[in-house]
Formats: C-alpha cells, structure tokens, sequence
C-alpha cells in the first residue's frame, strides 16, 4: 500500500487470514461522516497500536508474491 506522501505497509496474507491473525483491514472512504473525496482512501488496520500502518491518499495496491521468500535454497522434487 502506497500513500501519497510516500508512506508505505506490507501486509502479509497471514496476518488477514481468518484462520490465521484474522486482522481487519479496511479502506477508507469516509471519515466522521465526511467523504475523503479530496485527500483519498485510507488503508485502516483497527487493531494497530498507534496506527502504525495507517496509509492516508492510497495512490497504490500492490498484491504479489515476494519470490526472494522462495528462493532460499528450496528445490523442487
């Protein structure tokens, strides 16, 4: 997730997994009953301690696999 002001969060699948962390994460449109029309979406983690990965003007979404995790030796059979 990429904010306008270069701000950036990973998250990974685990941690949004149900069966796994089961942590929400929302976008944002809105807030205190006013559109974000002008400023952009906000990516929102509830459970952040001190909003450590809130993202505000979302610009970009990346979804991906980070194949350096795979490629640490592992061989196929």
């Amino acid at each position: 997730m990429l904010g306008r002001d270069g701000h950036r969060a990973v998250l990974s699948w685990r941690e949004l997994d149900p069966e796994f962390g089961n942590t929400p994460a929302m976008p944002a449109v809105g807030m205190d009953c006013r559109a974000l029309d002008g400023q952009g979406p906000h990516l929102v983690l509830p459970g952040d301690r001190c909003g450590g990965r809130h993202v505000s003007g979302v610009t970009g979404i990346r979804v991906g696999v980070d194949d350096r995790l795979w490629d640490r030796g592992v061989q196929a059979g």
